[in-house]
């Protein structure tokens, strides 16, 4: 099986989010603030011609100014099937690909609890104590510079 990454749109991320992020919320929790503005990107990671993992990146200062890199990193998924095969870090090539030809320091997002140590792997460090986000749970602010 090969696996490819391109940019996609985000009509085309909103079912992968629906059923590995937003379970049991409405389909319209799928659609964010920014995902269709400029500076906004998508990917995708498809299994021959299945979508089955997906990240966006979006343009979001953090709230703590200690923090250096306007990207976000948002709604990072692969369907459980998929995972522990290398998707992960393909979707974060490609967002952190963006980073560089957009001149961007770095990119940080807001990590599940149970995703953080895929995130150490990958070179993200952890930013403060983990706090909870309403309806999704626990999470920490991490980052990495590009």
């Amino acid at each position: 099986m090969s696996f490819t990454v391109t940019q996609i749109t985000t009509d085309q991320v909103r079912p992968l989010r629906h059923v590995t992020l937003r379970v049991g919320q409405p389909y319209e929790s799928t659609l964010w603030a920014g995902d269709n503005d400029t500076g906004t990107a998508h990917f995708g990671v498809f299994a021959d011609s299945a979508l089955v993992g997906i990240a966006t990146v979006m343009l979001d200062t953090p709230k703590d100014a200690h923090l250096e890199t306007p990207l976000r990193l948002r709604g990072m998924a692969v369907l459980p099937e998929y995972r522990r095969k290398g998707l992960g870090n393909l979707l974060l090539d490609a967002c952190f690909a963006y980073a560089v030809v957009e001149e961007i320091k770095g990119i940080w997002c807001n990590a599940r609890v149970s995703a953080k140590p895929f995130y150490d792997a990958y070179g993200f460090h952890t930013h403060g104590e983990a706090f909870e986000l309403p309806i999704i749970g626990p999470h920490y602010v991490m980052w990495k510079m590009a």
